[in-house]
């Protein structure tokens, strides 16, 4: 079993009117790699996949080793208490891609090495399996603490911001403009695991994938549910189709999470739009090539209508209400509105989803949970608390407040929702002390002047009922501080 784990990273600074701090090397998508190779620092050098890849998939044949930026612990060997369940996990490559415009994406792949006798028998098995992967402690270069796999896309993309940008120079970093998105699992199952998809698994038919078995559903693991593709051959499939279906869904994951990224910095106001400018013009073109790409039946000889219309079935497709998105875009050509709102709204409904686990003694475990927004909304996160969540975000956004405290107030707000996101039925307290402290924080921030003794509190307040979710509380420390800084309030320890 190969288990692959990609986090897509948007970089919308490349849309931003103006010079900005953003390197211009590597030359994504075609980095040279052969006599003194560019790089990505903190990450590694360009290198040639050693497979290659199909010659239609722009981009995807040379790539940036991501070895310096994310490390594991000592993984577990072979022979262990649960390697009869779990097998034996080993690193099979780092990498980073980019498309040279606003999509890059780190993927790592886990091999678990299993004999034909131990293969596959369970549906509870496979799960195990996963999760054991995507629960791994692992490290991010610059930051402090082990934290589980699932847990490090925030942290990557910080690290790619810092490793993209000039270290000496006036224009602005703009690190609101560089943000991970929702992270995929893809599970290539060898020749042997022949694994049966649960009953609320969202199946592609086989004909419109080259006669691969392929199927969609939600694992949980200890920062939330992952999205999680299983594929596997079914005699004769060679394994060059299932590889190709494999970096197909890899390449779709990553473009959908940039484009809705750019729509949100847009909403967000952190990327302006000014209509018939160079700038403008750019963003349009973009916006426009992405939904027409997505919009296609068929992409590197795989029926990406009957991918994206699972994906859509099992949740994985929604997004916010799209209005303040074309709000921001007022001045845009008629055809490139048309285009975003019909996108945004086939993405906007909320579903409920099917998301499984396997407990102590390898039981598997059924929970239900809600999608929204691109973002997965636990058992915690009912209509009260997202509202609470949601309403607090709109009195920043109605305010008077200078530009930067809203971007910051902003991202305090995204790292509040995937906090509680990663909180189970039994925390639904902490959750509740989480938003209504968020809401006082908000409310207060954006006043003329606020008082110190009372955003200090309610940001301590915000920390400690984070904290319950150990992987969550240094990046709500890190946004809480970056609004308190800019208040010219002394930061939380």
């Amino acid at each position: 079993m190969l288990v692959v784990v990609q986090f897509p990273i948007c970089d919308s600074r490349v849309f931003f009117p103006g010079q900005t701090a953003r390197l211009q090397l590597p030359e994504w998508p075609t980095p040279r790699f052969e006599v003194n190779p560019q790089f990505v620092r903190h990450f590694g050098p360009a290198a040639l996949r050693r497979l290659g890849a199909n010659p239609a998939w722009f981009g995807e044949t040379i790539y940036c080793s991501a070895r310096r930026a994310l490390r594991f612990d000592a993984l577990p060997s072979a022979g262990g208490r649960n390697d009869e369940l779990y097998g034996s996990p080993v690193c099979a490559f780092r990498r980073f891609f980019s498309d040279g415009r606003n999509a890059a994406r780190v993927e790592v792949g886990v091999h678990l090495r299993r004999g034909w006798r131990s293969s596959l028998r369970s549906t509870a098995r496979a799960v195990g399996q996963v999760q054991s992967v995507l629960d791994l402690p692992t490290h991010v270069q610059g930051m402090a603490g082990p934290a589980a796999l699932m847990a490090q896309g925030s942290p990557l993309a910080r690290l790619y911001c810092r490793a993209s940008s000039h270290r000496s120079t006036s224009a602005p970093v703009l690190p609101e403009l560089v943000q991970d998105g929702s992270p995929v699992c893809v599970v290539e199952l060898g020749r042997y695991e022949d694994v049966e998809p649960p009953d609320d698994a969202v199946i592609v038919d086989e004909s419109q994938v080259g006669g691969i078995s392929a199927w969609f559903t939600w694992i949980r693991t200890g920062v939330g549910a992952v999205g999680t593709w299983f594929i596997g051959p079914q005699p004769p499939i060679s394994t060059t189709n299932l590889r190709t279906l494999r970096l197909a869904l890899l390449r779709l994951h990553s473009e959908q999470e940039a484009l809705d990224l750019v729509l949100k910095h847009i909403q967000r106001g952190d990327l302006p739009y000014a209509p018939r400018t160079p700038a403008g013009d750019q963003l349009e073109d973009y916006l426009n090539q992405m939904i027409h790409l997505l919009r296609r039946d068929s992409r590197f000889s795989v029926a990406q209508r009957e991918l994206i219309a699972a994906l859509a079935a099992s949740g994985a497709g929604a997004a916010k209400d799209p209005d303040e998105q074309l709000d921001r875009l007022r001045g845009a050509r008629r055809q490139s509105l048309r285009q975003v709102e019909n996108y945004e709204r086939e993405r906007q409904a909320q579903r409920p989803v099917t998301v499984y686990s396997v407990e102590e003694g390898g039981v598997l475990k059924v929970e239900q949970q809600n999608i929204s927004g691109g973002t997965f909304y636990g058992p915690v996160i009912n209509s009260i608390v997202a509202g609470k969540i949601d309403r607090s975000f709109d009195t920043v956004v109605n305010s008077s407040a200078p530009d930067d405290l809203k971007r910051a107030l902003g991202s305090l707000h995204d790292e509040a929702r995937m906090t509680v996101a990663a909180m189970t039925d039994s925390q639904q307290g902490e959750a509740n002390r989480l938003t209504d402290a968020l809401t006082t924080f908000s409310e207060h921030a954006v006043k003329d002047r606020p008082l110190q003794e009372v955003v200090r509190a309610a940001g301590r307040e915000i920390l400690e009922a984070a904290k319950i979710v150990a992987a969550r509380a240094e990046p709500i420390l890190g946004a809480v501080n970056t609004v308190l800084g800019i208040l010219g309030i002394a930061g939380l320890a």
